[in-house]
């Protein structure tokens, strides 16, 4: 009897002695597939110094799945795994393997020594499809992708030196986390599986790859589409011109409690430019969405649709087409305000990256400068709200950018607001401070910063700090122009720093009309020079109403100045300045 008889003999008595589980074959078809094709570097992303991990695949249907294979494997793996059903039979230097990732590679004979033949080190893998009469021959390197094209007219991206650095830096486009990628090529496709916290791993999208040529005349690869059979994008259509402020996006998809969500990216930065939720299908069950997304200015994006699925798998299931947006600007305009006059950087900063930690400078917007325009989403950065902004014609041609982030608690619509408005809220404040009429949390404080005190040396407060009773009658300290008054700081409540208002109330109405003045210029607010240039900076674009109170037989008044920006919201209060007239 020979070897090969005994092994025969022994592997069918110890088949005998155990039964197969039912899920036997698939964990058999994975421990094939993780050791015929251990783990190419090249194909895995490495991002905050972590390197993805996991099991190369090759797909033919576009999500990776290799179907039903027949598995030949080794006698030993087969006693490892306790599998009944399997026969060895010895492979000869002819005859080829099928493993169960759907490659069909010669195998080598165990007499010859591994890598004598130089045909063996440059052989052809071919991927059986499902119709076994269609056949593509790959390249035995998992990490290469074939018959990719060169990329059509239009802008895509972002153009990287190789395939992998393309898609992964699409992902990080779109602000989905690339680390949570494993990507496997697929003839011109990369399908990307997202793993999650607990290593399970499922298909999110099939990512179309074109050639291009880099600025630097080298060639490159560039993501020109992403499709996922969970949510798709029939309308708009690749590389169409959206020429209106909005652009209506429409397909199916199916997503957690029937949402999928509706994002439009900036190609060039990766701004989120609008996001909205569309009701589509739900528990797998495609359904019809539909959903209209904002757009201004000129500049390439992403129309992205995502299966909001509810699992911690880090990256959905998402399609993406490449727009062109050739629209006008937004139309609501804002201007600089609430920089103080001696400000160290003297204006509003801009940086390319939202936060006052992150990123660099990139130019002082000035104080009172008009037509500032947001371009796309809010940012939060430790509670601020941060806005990315269309830049002025000269900087962008200077800085070779079109946008910047800066903290929008520093810009105010600019709109005047109206008299009427302007003396119901003078009435209201003055009935609050006078412990009658509407309380101080009824009153319309600003969301932004607020400014209180004499005209220099302004404390910053919230809208938190000034909506109580406690608030208005708790001392503080309040610096005064010195020059003026031969003291540098009083000492008194808020209620009684403002209280000399105006006379009191005749019966129950309030009678301030003689007293209660209106404007848009913040200069006309004050005789002083020194702060009328105060005044300018903080207030850039505001309106205001003044409470007067004359004394003294007319020769000195005292003034208390609410500073009304115009807002979506209706008028907010931005400021509260007391100032003293002595002609």
């Amino acid at each position: 009897m020979t070897l090969e008889d005994e092994l025969r003999e022994v592997l069918a008595a110890r088949a005998e002695m155990f039964e197969p589980s039912e899920n036997a074959y698939l964990d058999l078809k994975r421990r094939v597939a993780a050791e015929t094709h251990p783990i190419d570097p090249t194909q895995v992303g490495n991002r905050n110094g972590r390197n993805r991990g996991g099991r190369n695949r090759n797909s033919r249907t576009g999500w990776g799945s290799s179907g039903p294979r027949i598995l030949a494997v080794a006698a030993s793996l087969a006693l490892l795994v306790g599998a009944a059903a399997f026969a060895l039979q010895r492979q000869t230097d002819s005859e080829q393997v099928t493993a169960d990732s759907g490659i069909t590679t010669t195998a080598s004979s165990s007499k010859e020594p591994a890598g004598s033949s130089d045909a063996q080190s440059e052989m052809a893998a071919e991927i059986v499809p499902d119709d076994p009469a269609v056949t593509q021959v790959y390249d035995v390197d998992p990490a290469r992708l074939i018959g990719v094209q060169p990329a059509p007219a239009g802008v895509f991206g972002p153009p990287r030196a190789s395939w992998q650095a393309a898609a992964l830096d699409f992902l990080e486009l779109l602000h989905l986390p690339s680390d949570r990628a494993r990507l496997v090529p697929d003839g011109d496709l990369v399908q990307v599986f997202a793993t999650s916290e607990d290593g399970s791993e499922r298909a999110v999208t099939a990512l179309k790859i074109a050639s291009t040529t880099l600025n630097n005349g080298e060639d490159g690869f560039v993501v020109v589409r992403a499709t996922s059979p969970e949510v798709t994008i029939d309308s708009p259509s690749v590389q169409q011109s959206i020429k209106k402020s909005s652009v209506v996006v429409s397909g199916e998809g199916t997503g957690f409690e029937a949402t999928v969500g509706i994002r439009l990216y900036s190609a060039d930065d990766g701004v989120l430019l609008d996001v909205a939720p569309a009701m589509a299908g739900n528990f797998g069950k495609l359904a019809p969405y539909e959903q209209r997304l904002s757009a201004a200015g000129r500049e390439n994006a992403w129309v992205v649709a995502i299966s909001t699925g509810g699992s911690d798998m880090g990256i959905e299931a998402f399609s993406a087409v490449a727009v062109k947006i050739d629209a006008p600007l937004p139309t609501d305009t804002h201007t600089v305000s609430g920089i103080p006059l001696d400000d160290p950087d003297g204006g509003l900063v801009v940086r390319d990256m939202p936060g006052t930690s992150e990123g660099q400078e990139l130019l002082v917007l000035p104080s009172g400068l008009s037509d500032v325009r947001r371009r796309g989403v809010v940012s939060m950065v430790d509670g601020q709200a941060w806005w990315n902004i269309w830049l002025p014609a000269a900087d962008t041609q200077s800085l070779d950018r079109k946008a910047g982030w800066v903290n929008s608690a520093y810009l105010t619509s600019g709109d005047p607001v109206g008299e009427a408005s302007l003396r119901e809220i003078a009435n209201d404040f003055i009935g609050a401070t006078k412990a009658g009429g509407v309380a101080f949390d009824q009153l319309p404080w600003s969301t932004r910063p607020i400014h209180v005190g004499w005209t220099r040396g302004l404390k910053v407060l919230s809208a938190s700090g000034l909506n109580s009773t406690e608030a208005w009658d708790q001392d503080r300290d309040w610096l005064i122009p010195e020059e003026r008054f031969s003291k540098k700081v009083e000492t008194a409540s808020l209620r009684s720093f403002v209280d000399s208002l105006a006379p009191d109330p005749v019966g129950n109405e309030f009678s301030y009309e003689s007293v209660i003045s209106v404007g848009v210029d913040p200069v006309a607010t004050s005789p002083y020079g020194a702060d009328q240039a105060e005044l300018a900076t903080r207030f850039a674009g505001t309106s205001w109403v003044q409470i007067a109170d004359p004394g003294n037989g007319g020769s000195e008044w005292q003034t208390t100045t609410l500073f009304v920006e115009s807002g979506a919201d209706g008028p907010a209060i931005v400021g509260i300045v007391v100032t003293f007239w002595i002609p």
